[in-house]
């Protein structure tokens, strides 16, 4: 059990002991896990992004990936440590890489939108509220987000909406099972 699962536990028996007409204790660790490990990889990026002089790009970064990854789903890693690190590594990278939008940021921009296009949303059953039935609205919505970005013209969004365009194709989920041993 990592840090993140150890501290979640801890804060979860608490709350229990506290306040015993919470929730199921699955439940509500679950949430504090995915609190905790937004809380720790939103502040390790912000931070980097400070440390780095790219405040901007990185609010940018972090504002827009949490909608569309909310919106369009994707796969998951097998741990809340490994999530945490992943996220720390590629949110803190992209506002670093400069790439010409005209170029690389339009084609990554319409590969993009072309993944969404057939593969949003995906990976919401057993993580999401949202019902089947809306999720022709996500994919319309993820879609329009990724359209803006030709009026934006932002190479760093391009970027963000490629990196969760692979994370809703099932190579993420077969490299996630490779870096955890699967395959």
């Amino acid at each position: 059990m990592n840090f993140i699962d150890r501290t979640s536990l801890l804060i979860t028996k608490f709350i229990r002991e506290n306040y015993p007409e919470g929730g199921s204790e699955t439940a509500l660790n679950y949430s504090v896990t995915l609190l905790l490990n937004t809380i720790i990889s939103t502040i390790c990026i912000v931070t980097f992004g400070a440390i780095t002089g790219n405040q901007k790009e990185t609010f940018s970064v972090l504002f827009i990936f949490i909608i569309i990854r909310y919106i369009s789903g994707g796969a998951h890693f097998f741990s809340s440590l490994s999530c945490c690190i992943a996220s720390i590594l590629i949110l803190s990278a992209i506002p670093l890489i400069k790439l010409d939008f005209w170029y690389y940021g339009l084609t990554l921009n319409t590969i993009s939108l072309l993944v969404f296009l057939v593969k949003a949303p995906n990976n919401l059953e057993n993580h999401s509220s949202i019902k089947s039935k809306y999720y022709i609205i996500l994919k319309i919505i993820a879609s329009l987000i990724i359209i803006s970005n030709f009026a934006i013209q932002s190479s760093t969004l391009s970027l963000v909406f490629s990196v969760q365009a692979f994370f809703i194709t099932r190579y993420a989920t077969v490299a996630i099972s490779f870096l955890k041993g699967e395959r």
